[in-house]
């Protein structure tokens, strides 16, 4: 059934956007062997996935979602995965930080792949419900500027894949398209990259998708966050234009960190870590710090803020003031009244 795309690929050869939409479509909309679909992302895997194969499979896999309709424009943080750290869940936090400065945020996400340190797990350790319809996201948001997205209520269609993807154990181009399908069609984003090979080729599949402004980052030593530990690479993507430039935390005045004290284990170990630091406003704490920076960045992202260093001191003022704890305090009163 996956012949026709499955013969050029494995020549090497790319698919164009249209052939990639009719690909995916296929796979989702017909009952196509899971050996076809595991040699097929093995093909894309191996040749290496172009940029109208992101964008065609993306159109594909945004068609097959269930919408989240938001009353006003949000921003998205979250990262394409594979950086093989134990890490705390940076955007996750920052998600309620951003909300508390008045920023509208939509985070789409999942559980991990291999171990219980996702953006889900740790929503779910702190007590939050996860499994939220589309209704219920948007009642969330509507109260309190912030919804957390789980992506398998809104992406049922990943099911036909998700066999294929688990028997190949290996990154395939729908690691790429997570962070491109937020159902909620957020206007601004923050990606995290562990690779700049993987930025770079995002870039322009992402000005094609139509959004407004997207930062990918690639963290220093292999984070895909913006990291406290050295220089990070940023790719700022608009709707007409791409550019490159590196971020030194040094510039801010941060004293560069070493990468234990921005580790992280467990959803539920870093539920803990969230409340002990958030709850006492310690912006002094090493992951407050890279939380602040990152929101700061996200708040200069949608224009929040006129450079990074200003959203970073907007975050950390609401860090310590504890309006980001008050912010969690409140989502988690909203979501539980559902």
């Amino acid at each position: 059934m996956l012949d026709t795309f499955l013969e050029p690929l494995a020549a090497g050869q790319h698919l164009s956007e249209s052939e990639s939409t009719a690909c995916l479509s296929t796979i989702f909309d017909s009952e196509c062997a899971q050996s076809e679909i595991e040699q097929l992302l093995s093909a894309l895997h191996t040749k290496g996935e172009s940029t109208d194969e992101i964008v065609g499979f993306a159109k594909a896999m945004r068609a097959k979602m269930t919408p989240v309709t938001l009353n006003k424009d949000a921003i998205d943080l979250c990262g394409t995965g594979g950086s093989g750290k134990s890490r705390f869940n940076v955007s996750t936090a920052a998600a309620f930080v951003l909300a508390s400065m008045g920023i509208s945020v939509a985070k789409h996400g999942n559980r991990g792949s291999k171990q219980p340190n996702g953006s889900f797990d740790f929503l779910e350790a702190l007590g939050l419900p996860i499994e939220l319809s589309s209704a219920q996201c948007e009642t969330a948001f509507s109260k309190t500027n912030l919804c957390f997205l789980f992506a398998r209520m809104f992406h049922p269609a990943m099911g036909k894949v998700a066999p294929a993807r688990k028997a190949l154990g290996h990154r395939t181009i729908f690691n790429l398209l997570g962070p491109l399908c937020n159902p909620a069609g957020v206007t601004h984003q923050i990606i995290g990259c562990a690779d700049e090979a993987i930025a770079k080729k995002l870039a322009p599949a992402i000005q094609r998708l139509g959004s407004k402004r997207v930062i990918l980052v690639v963290g220093h030593n292999g984070l895909d966050e913006l990291s406290t530990t050295g220089t990070s690479k940023l790719i700022d993507v608009r709707e007409t234009a791409i550019s490159e430039s590196m971020f030194d935390p040094a510039e801010l005045g941060l004293s560069a960190q070493e990468p234990e004290a921005i580790s992280g284990l467990s959803g539920a170990e870093n539920a803990a870590l969230f409340k002990s630091v958030f709850q006492a406003g310690d912006v002094s704490h090493p992951i407050a710090t890279i939380v602040a920076l990152n929101a700061g960045l996200a708040a200069y992202c949608v224009g929040n803020s006129l450079t990074i260093a200003d959203g970073v001191m907007l975050a950390q003022t609401a860090i310590r003031s504890k309006v980001a704890w008050a912010k969690f305090e409140d989502y988690r009163n909203s979501v539980s009244a559902l």
